[in-house]
């Protein structure tokens, strides 16, 4: 019992620090409370499932799965870890483990099922049906949820999971008019949920997204625009700080869709206000949302360059390159690549406004962190072929600078 205490404080303080997106924090608190769970099942059950979030929120896939998947084998009947596990297993390509974990969640909650409360048989069956990439067990998720909805309205959110769930599998399997379909159908049960009402509105948000992002696979951009604009209508109506990566990404829709059907001015002006939005997001959670600025100042630089807006282009490259300079230096492991990256975008913005030099001393870096990146982590061949085509950039800017070609060759056969 005197253990037991410190071990609950530390507990809440963990899921407090998961909660807000101290992830290193957390991290740390969790893996102390898990050096003394393991014979408290239920205790080590939890802290496995919560350390295996904090490495899916910090984009550690791989390191997640062994704590999902001890949380599982401590707690088979507990829905979420099953439904957790699985769902982790599929993202990591491991579809025949997925289902399996998946199938056994799915028979463990039909043995539980409540009809009036179907909530564990219905994410579980939703996620088989992701895994196997079988409509049925998408469509008794659907039918599960619409007849606990005639006693319960909640249940119809539960039916445009679904929906989303199926348009988005139809959409992976290339029937895209079926998926279109089934995210209109998506959206008019969201519109019911709403009925006017803004605490529901992410339901129609999440309908209008997914019609989004399914004209632009089919290039359908004014079709994406206008729905881009029924979604940015209604998320301006939502003010709190939780709805700003909402309005964020509308932004960003609709800025791609101007872009794609050409209207360059109206893509600047589109980005720039999810550009506005990412720098507040990006002051309070620098490690959240840093990569996504970088990469909104990035979009402006080259959208002002296509309008010949030069000085605001550079000014937009610049801080992007900074911002990426930063992580870099904070964590070279993971933004070492990243960098290079930024360095080729601008100095290849520098070699078009024919500033040689600075275009030069841009790509040398460009060169010296690719090597560094690939240096520090496997990479897949093709980045190294990446590495050579860099090579080639830094020795065709020097070739446009000196005419005479001088130190070049020996760059080329690097190559």
């Amino acid at each position: 019992l005197d253990e037991q205490a410190p071990d609950d404080d530390l507990s809440k303080r963990a899921s407090m620090l998961l909660r807000d997106g101290e992830l290193d924090d957390a991290s740390a608190l969790l893996d102390q409370l898990l050096q003394r769970d393991e014979t408290r099942v239920d205790r080590a059950a939890l802290h496995h499932f919560e350390r295996g979030m904090a490495y899916i929120l910090q984009w550690r896939l791989l390191d997640a799965l062994p704590h999902f998947q001890k949380a599982y084998q401590y707690r088979p009947d507990d829905a979420s870890f099953g439904y957790s596990y699985g769902l982790y297993l599929l993202q990591a390509g491991r579809t025949n483990e997925a289902i399996s974990v998946l199938t056994d969640a799915v028979s463990r909650a039909r043995a539980r099922l409540d009809p009036q409360h179907p909530d564990d048989l219905f994410k579980t069956l939703s996620a088989l049906g992701l895994a196997a990439k079988n409509e049925q067990f998408f469509e008794e998720a659907e039918k599960l949820a619409e007849r606990a909805a005639e006693g319960d309205p909640y249940y119809l959110m539960l039916v445009a999971n679904a929906l989303g769930n199926e348009a988005t599998e139809l959409k992976s399997a290339g029937r895209q008019e079926q998926a279109r379909a089934t995210y209109l159908k998506e959206l008019e049960v969201a519109r019911r949920i709403s009925s006017g009402n803004p605490r529901y509105y992410d339901y129609v948000l999440s309908a209008l997204n997914g019609l989004i992002n399914l004209c632009f696979e089919t290039k359908n951009y004014r079709e994406a625009e206008a729905w881009a604009h029924q979604s940015l209508d209604l998320s301006r109506q939502l003010v709190t700080d939780e709805h700003l990566p909402t309005l964020f990404m509308t932004w960003r829709q609709l800025a791609n869709a101007y872009e794609y059907e050409g209207k360059i001015s109206s893509a600047e002006s589109a980005e720039l206000e999810s550009n506005r939005i990412l720098r507040v997001l990006a002051a309070r959670k620098p490690a959240t949302w840093r990569d996504a600025f970088a990469s909104s100042l990035d979009h402006l630089g080259a959208l002002r360059f296509r309008m010949g807006r030069f000085s605001e282009a550079e000014k937009a490259y610049v801080e992007a390159l900074a911002i990426c300079r930063t992580a870099a230096r904070e964590k070279p492991d993971r933004y070492q690549l990243s960098l290079a990256s930024e360095l080729e975008h601008v100095g290849d913005f520098f070699r078009d406004l024919k500033q040689f030099d600075r275009a030069e001393l841009l790509y040398e870096e460009m060169v010296v962190r690719t090597r560094e990146g690939l240096g520090r982590v496997s990479q897949p061949p093709a980045m190294h072929d990446v590495l050579a085509y860099r090579i080639l950039s830094l020795a065709d800017v020097r070739i446009r600078r000196d005419s005479s070609q001088v130190g070049t060759c020996a760059l080329i056969g690097e190559a």
